[in-house]
């Protein structure tokens, strides 16, 4: 049977804004100057992101080195979200989908480079435990290679009994894409929150969806070929 695996951010949540102002803020801090979004998306979009923070610390970073930062990082992040009061939510449509899913018993899981300290997070401020089990979501823990490689995908699906070839994943990002590709998923669908249809489509997504709202179309996509 057909299952669902959901990259996080940009796909069931959109925090790009959030996630960019707090890049900018924390290497701003660090640095002393004011980052372009040319030299960001040069030096950490889509890069290794201790190569990234070496860049902008000027020396070379270790991986204990790196991880730390980018937790300095995420608390600025976190903070921005709290900020937002009750306008922190999931993208439209979320809740209702998730709950279609279940209704249909149809599993899923989440595979996310997000940190341990987010995911944690994102369960407490979003009630994500409604529908997802923590110790099965699969995150950066600095073992598992990320995204563009298959690895967070295929564990996401082990965790919970899937067959990865059987397998829906929704994704917002290039990365992610080539990782679902490599995984050899059924289908992408793209979710147009900061891409549009056309980039989604040339990144490897068949089916590009603006939120969850329509929530038959989205059902449609996942139980095509469904017997």
């Amino acid at each position: 049977m057909t299952g669902v695996l959901f990259d996080f951010n940009g796909t069931l949540l959109f925090d790009g804004k959030l996630q960019d102002e707090s890049w900018h803020e924390f290497l701003e801090q660090k640095t002393g100057r004011t980052i372009s979004k040319e030299e960001f998306l040069e030096r950490m979009s889509g890069v290794n992101e201790i190569d990234g923070l070496s860049y902008f610390m000027g020396k070379k970073l270790s991986q204990q080195q790196a991880e730390a930062l980018e937790e300095e990082k995420e608390i600025i992040y976190r903070a921005k979200c709290v900020a937002l009061g009750e306008k922190f939510q999931l993208a439209p449509g979320v809740p209702a989908f998730l709950d279609e899913l279940k209704k249909n018993k149809i599993s899923f899981n989440l595979a996310t480079a997000s940190v341990m300290s987010n995911v944690q997070f994102f369960f407490d401020k979003l009630d994500l435990g409604n529908w997802f089990k923590i110790d099965y979501v699969v995150h950066k823990d600095g073992k598992i290679l990320s995204k563009p490689a298959p690895d967070m995908y295929l564990k996401a699906a082990e965790s919970v009994g899937l067959n990865i070839l059987d397998c829906v994943v929704f994704e917002d990002s290039r990365m992610g894409m080539k990782a679902a590709q490599t995984a050899h998923v059924k289908k992408i669908i793209g979710v147009a929150s900061s891409q549009d249809e056309k980039t989604l489509k040339s990144f490897g997504a068949s089916e590009v969806i603006p939120d969850y709202t329509d929530l038959d179309r989205i059902m449609k996509f996942i139980l095509e070929g469904e017997v």
